[in-house]
């Protein structure tokens, strides 16, 4: 009987965090989509992945660090807020890997390293 006393009182006690992190998630993902989709629908992003696409304006004062944070966040809202739209968590996570990635790639390519990615990359891979 007092281990489920006990266990009342976590849940009693983790409910308002978990309704705050469901609450959270719903407004960050309020914040990220029209932005992620701006850049996406934007003149920089017409399906050319061009370096401009990786720097427009909405997303142009992000960090990667900023970034990799909000994919994290969105893909851990696509679990947490099961009632939620999963759909559109994982959309957004989505795109900012996709910045991400341009942002990379046109980094590897402008500084003459992609020979020396493929060479790290090939030793990870054989």
């Amino acid at each position: 009987m007092k281990a489920v006393k006990c266990l009342f009182i976590v849940l009693v006690l983790i409910s308002p965090a978990f309704a705050q992190e469901v609450s959270q998630c719903s407004e960050d993902l309020k914040t990220w989509m029209p932005m992620f989709k701006a850049i996406y629908d934007g003149p920089e992003c017409q399906g050319d992945g061009t370096v401009a696409c990786a720097f427009a304006a909405p997303v142009k004062n992000l960090t990667s660090g900023q970034l990799t944070t909000i994919v994290a966040e969105m893909d851990s809202c696509a679990k947490l807020d099961a009632e939620g739209d999963r759909y559109s968590y994982q959309r957004v996570a989505t795109r900012a890997e996709n910045i991400l990635v341009m942002r990379t790639a046109y980094f590897l390519k402008e500084t003459n390293q992609s020979a020396a990615f493929a060479a790290w990359e090939s030793k990870h891979t054989h």
